[in-house]
């Protein structure tokens, strides 16, 4: 599993009212939605937090595409964990 922070945050250019953007990256027989709702139960933050997960089939796929936000998380994202 991989977890890349992008955004604000990353950027480092965060303020109070700024949320966590993060994108996970793991296998999973999970729907999208299913998948993202597990992960933000998980967590319970109590900040803001978006969240995303993708399979690395998924994630190559967008990439292959040009996906302008997966270009960004990979060009500018942190690798938080893996």
């Amino acid at each position: 599993m991989h977890v890349i922070l992008f955004g604000s945050v990353a950027r480092n250019e965060s303020d109070e009212l700024s949320d966590v953007d993060l994108v996970i990256v793991k296998e999973t027989e999970e729907d999208f939605f299913s998948r993202i709702r597990r992960v933000l139960q998980i967590l319970n933050l109590k900040t803001g937090i978006d969240v995303l997960v993708y399979t690395p089939d998924e994630l190559q796929r967008m990439k292959e595409q040009g996906n302008a936000l997966i270009e960004t998380v990979l060009e500018e994202g942190i690798v938080v964990h893996g």
